[in-house]
């Protein structure tokens, strides 16, 4: 009979360590490509006020790597995941695209204007919305008018 208590035990404390190995690991702090899209993927949430991906599933977590995480992290590969100005470039395409009237719910929205506004950077281009300035909205129209011959004015 103490044969069989002691297996008991024995099975108890097996059981309770297996318990222990199966259960979540604290969360580590994220390094590398992972440390540059946690970081992105709240300053895109910070600058557009868009809620972070729910991830609670795998079909969501699917999701969230589709239409944020990809991405973030193709914005970063344009600046050599420079965190600071991958930041940069997130920054300017959001009030590029809210200047120019454009939506967006997530990076992946806006990850084709960002490589576009970064080529244009790269090379020298002007950036952002750019309209000639409006004194006069007529002004066009007065100067077609006054190229017009008199007689067809």
């Amino acid at each position: 009979p103490d044969t069989d208590t002691d297996t008991d035990t024995d099975t108890d404390t097996e059981k309770d360590s297996c318990a222990e190995k199966s259960a979540r690991a604290p969360a580590k702090p994220p390094t590398g490509r992972n440390l540059v899209k946690a970081e992105l993927e709240q300053h895109f949430s910070d600058i557009t006020k868009i809620p972070k991906p729910d991830t609670s599933t795998a079909a969501k977590a699917k999701t969230a790597g589709k239409r944020w995480y990809k991405p973030l992290l193709e914005i970063a590969a344009l600046v050599d995941d420079d965190v600071g100005r991958a930041k940069h470039l997130l920054s300017h395409t959001v009030s590029y695209m809210d200047a120019s009237g454009l939506t967006f719910s997530a990076p992946d929205s806006i990850v084709k204007v960002a490589i576009s506004e970064f080529g244009k950077r790269e090379r020298g281009a002007p950036t952002g919305p750019h309209k000639p300035p409006v004194d006069d909205p007529l002004g066009d129209y007065q100067r077609f008018v006054a190229s017009l011959p008199p007689e067809e004015r």
